[in-house]
């Protein structure tokens, strides 16, 4: 009875990889080359694996898309009906861990392959098959089998030489607006009704007439498809009259979206034209059930990014700063609501900061193709337009208790103060204030001149 209930925790656990393993597929993940359908106990699961393999070749399948083709090939029933299909994400895979599904589907299959074996020989045994025949090829065929296992964990099918690296050539990045975006994801970051909706829409008009974005910002003319999911065709239509447009090119407005972030990529490649998407915002494109998870806002923003590397297009993807963070103060990286995993996946973070009723805003940019942007902008009343004056004095980014302290050592200067000093003046815990003054040091507005001495620097004051 132990063994009988033994296996059948041993089939389950097999069931629920397999069905994991499919469901990190349609969530996103790549499909690893060893895998194939022999490898599936379930024939069911071979069947949309199999599916699954054919469609990521044309497009990024979703549950639609999977059973749109299973129906067309005959093949929905076989596996499993709709409700079994659409079961599996009900699991939370992660397309994080298909690495681990994967090992242990290939250690499944191995352990299937040396059974058979086993179980062969074992028929041939009790034929009266000569002992030592059975064992030579017993032998043998584990050997292969143990090589074929060996060889699946040593293989980098993916890699270069750093030698063929070096050498290889690669296309320019292109700027989809000067020194600001390029080709790939950026994440677009603002404080509730400050203008960042304001802003996407002068950068869908700007590239798609080749114009100035900000004013001074040249863009490549390209055809954009925004979508406008917190608002309406009226009020675009009444943005657009204050601006002063009635005539585009190929831009497409989108101001609801019931899809996966996956069903993109077949839109786009029907529809070449469009090479830049901006996305406001991505909790109204894509529902995120909890924007603080590591893993889901990685696994959704990936998606993304892997849509744009793929078509070599840009994606625009704005999304809220927390609360007390609007007016641009501390580590403007930190303000995103959410994980931090969004600005590890993005290629490039944009934040768009301003006072309330105030005209005057900050724009910082950081990426991984961009150099380090500090930018003061202005809003215009009149034309409802944004507009850069240029770089902006670091002291506009500091934050009401940087600036405490920062006025503090000023009036002890030319005395250094201590940490706790400053700590009690501030009412602030000791640990807190050395990570401000810290924080102070890096930005070069303080030094420190002894143990747990700071004073104001000479360049800053």
């Amino acid at each position: 009875m132990a063994e009988i209930g033994k296996s059948i925790r041993v089939g389950e656990e097999q069931a629920y990889i397999e069905s994991a393993f499919l469901a990190s597929i349609l969530l996103g993940a790549d499909i690893p080359g060893e895998i194939t359908a022999t490898m599936f106990c379930s024939h069911k699961n071979q069947i949309i694996f199999s599916a699954l393999k054919y469609l990521k070749k044309i497009c990024l399948p979703d549950l639609s898309i999977l059973n749109k083709y299973l129906l067309e090939k005959g093949e929905l029933d076989k596996a499993g009906g709709i409700d079994y299909i659409a079961g599996l994400t009900n699991l939370l895979p992660s397309p994080c861990n298909v690495g681990y599904y994967v090992n242990a589907l290939s250690e499944s299959y191995f352990r299937k392959s040396v059974n058979s074996v086993l179980a062969l020989k074992q028929e041939e045994l009790a034929c009266g098959k000569s002992l030592d025949k059975i064992i030579e090829q017993l032998s043998k065929n584990i050997q292969d089998i143990s090589s074929k296992r060996d060889r699946k964990k040593a293989e980098l099918k993916n890699g270069i030489s750093f030698n063929n690296l070096v050498k290889k050539q690669f296309p320019l990045a292109a700027w989809v607006v000067e020194n600001l975006i390029t080709n790939g994801l950026t994440l677009l970051t603002g404080g509730s009704k400050i203008g960042k909706s304001w802003l996407a829409l002068q950068l869908v008009i700007a590239i798609d007439r080749g114009g100035y974005f900000l004013g001074n910002l040249s863009t490549q003319m390209a055809g954009v498809v925004y979508f406008a999911l917190e608002d309406t065709e009226e009020r675009i239509k009444r943005r657009l009259s204050k601006l002063g447009i009635d005539v585009f090119n190929y831009a497409w407005l989108e101001t609801s979206w019931n899809y996966s972030p996956a069903s993109l990529k077949p839109f786009l490649l029907e529809n070449p034209l469009y090479k830049v998407v901006i996305i406001d915002t991505l909790q109204q494109f894509v529902r995120i059930s909890d924007i603080k998870d590591y893993t889901e806002t990685v696994n959704i923003l990936s998606v993304l990014k892997r849509i744009a590397n793929e078509l070599c297009i840009a994606i625009v993807v704005i999304h809220h700063t927390r609360k007390g963070t609007e007016n641009g103060g501390g580590d403007w990286m930190d303000g995103g609501l959410g994980s931090v995993g969004l600005n590890a996946t993005a290629d490039c973070t944009i934040t768009l900061a301003r006072k309330r009723e105030s005209s005057e805003g900050f724009l910082r940019a950081t990426g991984r193709d961009i150099e380090e942007i500090h930018w003061t902008l202005k809003w215009d009343k009149e034309l409802c337009s944004w507009f850069s004056l240029g770089d902006a004095p670091k002291e506009k980014f500091l934050s009401s208790e940087q600036q405490v302290i920062l006025d503090i050592l000023e009036e002890e200067a030319p005395n250094p103060a201590s940490s706790a000093a400053v700590a009690e003046k501030t009412g602030k815990s000791v640990g807190n204030t050395i990570n401000i003054l810290k924080r102070l040091a890096t930005a070069g507005f303080v030094v420190k001149v002894g143990r747990g001495l700071w004073a104001r620097s000479k360049l800053t004051s």
